[in-house]
């Protein structure tokens, strides 16, 4: 499903859903190859896996190593341990988002 932006905005902030969807973009190309433009990884996090060779790209094929997701309250994902060992850096524009992180020995089925 396709909607602009503020349609999505409209729907984030009058919806009064228990668990609401929330928007996810991955395609960079065309006009929104322009949002790119407007952020960088911080220094620390800017080596990237998926940066060092093409066998690594092919190995571990992550559609989803580069994208923006947008939800309004109330939005968000179960608790999970990344698939494909992924890691990545986040940002908030606005609002907070928790985090519960458990030491490594914990088993992942007990994470849910």
């Amino acid at each position: 499903l396709e909607l602009p932006l503020c349609a999505f905005a409209e729907y984030a902030r009058t919806n009064d859903a228990d668990w609401p969807f929330y928007s996810w973009e991955r395609k960079f190309d065309g006009a929104r190859a322009d949002i790119l433009a407007d952020f960088d990884a911080p220094v620390q996090f800017r080596d990237d896996l998926y940066d060092t060779c093409e066998e690594t790209r092919d190995f571990l094929p992550l559609s989803t190593h580069l994208f923006v997701l947008v939800g309004g309250p109330r939005s968000g994902s179960n608790m999970h341990k990344d698939p494909k060992w992924a890691s990545a850096w986040n940002t908030v524009f606005c609002g907070s988002k928790r985090w519960v992180l458990f030491p490594p020995d914990v088993p992942a089925d007990a994470i849910g």
